[in-house]
């Protein structure tokens, strides 16, 4: 039987993540970054791994990285994310591209509006294709519930894309409430068509 382990990531593991990120992403890395997604997203973490080392758990199996979570602890701001990010993506995009992919990117990444005090809000859940049977989503989400008891918090939330049925089936086997479909012209404008999603609740007892 497979043993998965859970543990905050280390500065030895940044870029490990930073490459995970990108492949359990493609549709927003991929489509936003390209070719240089997986190269840029190592630089970029590798330069500021504080932060990223702060909110991000690795799971692996056997030893194997086979996915993360990454958690909205009192993220950085847009200010702060365009001082690391536009001087990694300016040598490969020239500073006007770099400029417009950074703010599509935020927009995949910033929180819901409506986030309580009492939420803790998960930003990414990613697992690796290989291990998608193994448990580890659902071990990366209660590791989360775990962190949430201990921080006070009442409520785990995050986001999910509406046409992703099979992690909306898992967040609502693990307890998650399926809030309305929405839509932002933000999103639609970072993913390049209509995108529909919803925030998504557990409640903590």
């Amino acid at each position: 039987m497979s043993t998965v382990t859970i543990a905050p990531v280390t500065d030895d593991e940044v870029r490990i993540v930073a490459e995970l990120l990108v492949s359990s992403f493609p549709d927003k890395f991929g489509s936003i970054l390209g070719s240089e997604a997986t190269a840029l997203m190592s630089e970029l973490y590798e330069s500021r791994p504080a932060r990223f080392v702060t909110d991000t758990r690795l799971a692996r199996v056997d030893g194997t990285p086979a996915g993360f979570i990454r958690l909205d602890l009192g993220g950085s701001s847009f200010t702060e994310q365009a001082r690391s990010f536009l001087p990694v993506a300016a040598k490969r995009y020239g500073r006007r591209q770099a400029f417009i992919r950074l703010l599509k990117v935020f927009v995949f990444e910033v929180p819901p509006l409506d986030l309580r005090r009492q939420e803790l809000y998960v930003k990414t859940v990613g697992v690796v294709p290989g291990f998608r049977d193994h448990g580890v989503g659902t071990k990366l989400l209660a590791h989360a519930e775990e962190e949430a008891r201990e921080r006070g918090k009442r409520i785990l939330s995050l986001q999910v894309i509406s046409f992703n049925v099979d992690a909306i089936r898992l967040y609502q086997r693990l307890g998650f409430e399926l809030g309305p479909r929405r839509e932002s012209r933000a999103l639609r404008w970072a993913a390049g068509r209509a995108v529909g999603y919803h925030k998504m609740v557990k409640p903590l007892s």
